[in-house]
């Protein structure tokens, strides 16, 4: 079995690009743009749709109060997370596409004996895995 790059130890940001959609244009911030002086909250999915209810209660909840910013990363493209969140109503979390899988191969999220939920927080320009998504 594969070891987990998170695995004992923390993990800096990368320069990874997310394809993202918005107001009829496209936006390509890298990771380390979109993370760096911030403390934020990544809730990993593998999948859009997967999970819609834990996405609801994160969004609702002071869970996520004490980060900057949270987000929700799911290994498709930018349309399919933008209308997952419309579906959803999601106001308080962001919708990151990893399309190309780049960032979460990168974590190794996307191994068969990784759990579909998985929460990481970045702060201070370091990656910690939080473990498994709980609602």
């Amino acid at each position: 079995m594969k070891k987990r790059l998170l695995s004992g130890k923390n993990k800096t940001i990368p320069f990874i690009p997310f394809y993202i959609r918005r107001a009829g244009g496209w936006v390509i911030p890298t990771a380390y743009d979109i993370f760096t002086d911030k403390k934020s909250l990544i809730i990993f999915l593998k999948g859009a749709y997967i999970d819609s209810k834990l996405l609801v209660h994160y969004d609702d909840s002071d869970l996520i109060s004490n980060y900057n910013n949270t987000y929700c990363c799911c290994p498709n493209d930018s349309y399919v997370m933008n209308q997952w969140a419309t579906d959803l109503n999601i106001k308080n979390i962001d919708m990151l596409p990893d399309g190309n899988k780049e960032f979460f191969d990168y974590l190794d999220l996307l191994e068969k004996e990784t759990p579909i939920r998985q929460k990481v927080e970045i702060s201070n320009s370091e990656i910690k895995y939080l473990g498994d998504v709980r609602v």
